[in-house]
């Protein structure tokens, strides 16, 4: 017994530390394992690329809007999760402002689209993202056209909508009756919505539920 509390002594005189990051490491994941074994997976996934900061609420009110007025549930789990990946715009100038505080010029923003780490945040997320539906600012809208990540319209609808831009791959997302249901309607300013191509080896049924719910807001229409 002796022999077995020296060697306890001296293990714990060298590794103690050892054992306190191991300790903290197995509390931490503790919590964190059960949590990502309960996470639902999400029925749709979308890219907000906009002026608009977007609270936890939106969320919410996005996954009833989706329910009560779209469809109960896209990957039949019977529960309704909206994923919302945001990116805020940053700006180089801000919107002008008179001396009540009333906007005056929203027009003087300049957003930052190129050459700096905001941008190549935004092409990491369109290349390898797991976002498929696309809520952006025109800026962007044109950098996914012109870099042949979006799918033309024809070929989810198979014809190309009447509210679609003349190029054929977005739509003006404020035309949309469905943005104006409580939670997509706080995403609304001059926003652009798209589809991104799948990707090779891509999970095909989480991609075709956005197919659906993309093809179910473009053809809302409120009675």
């Amino acid at each position: 017994m002796e022999k077995l509390k020296r060697w306890f002594d001296n293990f714990w005189e060298y590794h103690k530390w050892k054992v306190f990051v191991v300790a903290i490491a197995l509390a931490i994941l503790s919590v964190t394992i059960p949590t990502i074994l309960n996470r639902k997976a999400p029925d749709f996934s979308i890219l907000y690329v906009g002026p608009i900061k977007i609270s936890s609420d939106t969320i919410t009110d996005i996954n009833k809007s989706t329910s009560d007025y779209l469809r109960l549930d896209y990957n039949d789990d019977g529960e309704m999760n909206a994923e919302l990946v945001t990116m805020l715009l940053p700006t180089a100038l801000g919107p002008k402002f008179d001396e009540s505080g009333n906007l005056i010029d929203d027009e003087s923003i300049n957003y930052i689209a190129y050459g700096d780490e905001f941008y190549t945040q935004f092409i990491s997320e369109v290349m390898v993202g797991n976002t498929v539906i696309y809520i952006v600012n025109p800026i962007f809208y044109e950098k996914l056209v012109d870099d042949n990540y979006l799918v033309p319209l024809k070929d989810i609808f198979g014809i190309t909508p009447e509210s679609a831009l003349p190029d054929g791959f977005g739509i003006p997302y404020a035309n949309l009756d469905a943005s104006n249901l409580s939670g997509f309607s706080a995403l609304k300013h001059e926003m652009v919505i798209c589809v991104r191509y799948k990707r090779p080896n891509e999970d095909i049924d989480f991609y075709n539920q956005n197919i659906e719910l993309f093809k179910d807001f473009v053809k809302f229409k409120v009675d």
